[in-house]
């Protein structure tokens, strides 16, 4: 959000006429208020995503110390166990608000990339996979960081 001083007239480079403006892209702002020109501000607007990282078991799959079979495909692909879906549910009403699927590796970890929307908010990790039963985590997750490490094998 950016703010332009007092006055009683605005004109924005993005052509906008309020005191107030939300910068959505990087770039270079300017106003001229009231025949007054301001000096331009540059503003980097942060899109980034936020990378869950999992570890995580499938019983059914889980082929004892620590691995897993690797059955997407064995032979190309030996080191990749399945594909999984993980959501993310609102801590207070429970209902899934964000949901990516990814792979895990025979040793159990994968990689869940979720909007930047996410930041500064708890969510219940939610594991779904066609052949196990859903698994939530047990309390929420602050998502305060663009990397989040989680581990339900602890």
């Amino acid at each position: 959000m950016l703010t332009a001083s007092s006055g009683s007239n605005y004109l924005w480079s993005t052509g906008e006429t309020t005191q107030k403006i939300t910068a959505h892209n990087s770039g270079s702002y300017s106003v001229t208020e009231s025949c007054v020109s301001s000096s331009a501000t540059t503003v980097t607007v942060n899109n980034c995503n936020v990378t869950l990282n999992l570890r995580m078991f499938i019983s059914g799959l889980y082929s004892g110390n620590h691995t897993m079979v690797a059955c997407i495909d064995p032979i190309n692909h030996p080191t990749i166990c399945d594909s999984v879906t993980i959501q993310l549910a609102d801590n207070s009403t429970f209902q899934v608000e964000y949901e990516t699927k990814s792979v895990i590796d025979i040793n159990g970890y994968g990689t869940f990339v979720f909007p930047a929307a996410i930041l500064n908010r708890s969510f219940y990790i939610v594991i779904r996979h066609r052949n196990s039963i859903e698994t939530w985590s047990a309390d929420p997750v602050l998502f305060n960081s663009s990397t989040i490490q989680f581990d339900f094998t602890d």
